[in-house]
């Protein structure tokens, strides 16, 4: 309800995020932004110049 307070017609909000199909919906789009978050701040990017031939190359 706090959350739906700041809005025009905070009824609907809670109406609309009653349902558990959009709660996990919004739970699963944070957890993926907290996992990206924690991955770039230890990951350490090196530029490298390369061609499309090379990096077609390259097996990971």
């Amino acid at each position: 309800e706090e959350i739906a307070s700041v809005y025009e017609s905070p009824q609907e909000v809670i109406d609309w995020l009653s349902s558990s199909e959009r709660r996990s919906g919004i739970e699963s789009q944070v957890l993926e932004d907290q996992v990206m978050d924690k991955l770039l701040e230890d990951v350490q990017i090196d530029e490298k110049k390369m061609s499309y031939a090379e990096l077609k190359g390259i097996r990971i």
